[in-house]
């Protein structure tokens, strides 16, 4: 079983993603080749303002329409989940796909978006 990964308390980072999930899907192999298109998708999760879970449900796109769900970074993806914090503050999570160079350079537990020009972003 994999460790749990946990997002950074907000009172002292507020505007951090972290990566909770990696999956691959499609394809397969035969003899050593490849065949079919592979998706790479990481799952990834943020504080939002109170009252943004409340609007948003699995499988709605994000970035969400609503007022009340700014997130810290700019992520586009799917909403697969979330959740309530101590704080009232909400958890979102969002799943999104990825070059296959990004997935291998990502770990559970990393920031997101993280420095590397493999995901698209400058390295840091």
């Amino acid at each position: 079983m994999l460790p749990t990964v946990t997002l950074p308390d907000p009172t002292h980072e507020p505007a951090a993603a972290v990566v909770i999930g990696r999956h691959q899907s499609g394809g397969f192999s035969l003899l050593g080749l490849d065949f079919g298109k592979v998706t790479h998708t990481i799952s990834v999760e943020f504080y939002a303002p109170a009252g943004c879970f409340d609007r948003v449900t699995a499988g709605d796109p994000w970035p969400a329409p609503f007022e009340e769900c700014t997130g810290p970074v700019p992520i586009a993806g799917i909403v697969s989940g979330g959740g309530i914090a101590a704080t009232g503050q909400s958890i979102v999570e969002v799943d999104l796909d990825v070059s296959e160079d990004c997935y291998r350079s990502i770990s559970r537990g990393d920031y997101w978006p993280p420095a590397t020009n493999a995901c698209g972003h400058p390295a840091g």
